[in-house]
């Protein structure tokens, strides 16, 4: 069986720095590691909730005692909206919508289930916000929790720029948030996402949402927020395959040696492809929500 080995001591200082680094609460977004144990580990250290992109993965943190919960994904798919829904009567959930027809669906989902679901509202340049906004305030089972923005490196031109243009979308994001009070509308939180963006915060922002550092990557190593040594996650090079998808377009190879062994250029790929992380503690973690696969 292929197995993947994490340094428990390393996943607590990482975890422990980053949040220390970061001006505002973090949310620990668990496609990083996908794992109970880590979730714990991150929200004994001050995260603020967890994030999850779909409800196969929310299902067993909410078994697990996990109460806010934030599906940090537009989803625009009834199925995928009415299953997060259900869940909402075990926890507090907030899904991302980013247009106006998404917020009737969502709403008629919660009156399925009988529940109230926050809404954040997912800016770019293109996004309605007021009128999202202003549909979510109009129903009875949603309420408007803020906006959320999000930094996608897509390119090594980003990766470089990743600093400037963090800031200006974190920008637009506060302004965005200080539209909505001028007109009357709540807007509590102001989220931000990307581990990258943890130095590029600006004030009004509230919360930071991140899902890598707790194991770290390659890929972060490349951007100068983890050092070599800090990567908490190793495989054998025996089972160098499990790391085939794990490129960043910024740091395309896959993986990178350390000593006798390989870390992955991006974790959340690999995660993805074992069913246990095997601990320097001897314990084995399993790996939730692998039917995303399926």
């Amino acid at each position: 069986m292929s197995r993947v080995r994490v340094d428990v001591a390393r996943v607590r200082k990482n975890i422990a720095a980053f949040h220390s680094r970061a001006a505002v609460p973090v949310r620990a977004h668990v496609k990083g590691h996908r794992t109970v144990e880590i979730a714990r580990m991150q929200q004994e250290a001050g995260a603020c909730g967890i994030a999850v992109t779909r409800p196969q993965l929310a299902r067993p943190f909410v078994a697990a005692g996990f109460e806010d919960i934030v599906a940090a994904w537009p989803w625009r798919d009834p199925s995928v909206l009415d299953r997060f829904a259900g869940l909402a009567a075990d926890c507090r959930l907030s899904v991302h919508v980013d247009d106006v027809e998404t917020v009737e669906i969502l709403s008629r989902a919660a009156r399925r289930h009988g529940v109230r679901v926050g809404v954040r509202v997912q800016v770019d340049r293109t996004t309605d916000v007021e009128a999202i906004a202003r549909a979510v305030e109009s129903t009875r089972e949603l309420t408007l929790d803020g906006v959320v923005g999000y930094q996608a490196l897509l390119s090594a031109e980003d990766a470089l720029d990743r600093s400037a243009s963090a800031r200006e979308q974190a920008q637009h994001l506060v302004e965005s948030a200080d539209r909505l009070r001028s007109g009357g509308l709540p807007c509590p939180v102001v989220a931000f996402g990307g581990t990258p963006s943890v130095d590029a915060l600006v004030p009004g922002i509230t919360e930071l949402g991140a899902g890598a550092y707790p194991l770290g990557d390659a890929g972060l190593v490349a951007l100068g927020l983890h050092e070599l040594d800090d990567i908490a996650v190793t495989v054998d090079p025996a089972d160098a395959e499990l790391m085939a998808d794990c490129g960043q377009p910024w740091h395309p190879q896959p993986w990178v040696g350390r000593g006798d062994e390989l870390v992955p250029s991006h974790i959340c790929p690999l995660v993805l492809r074992v069913p246990l992380l095997h601990t320097s503690t001897g314990e084995s973690w399993p790996v939730l929500g692998r039917e995303d696969l399926q």
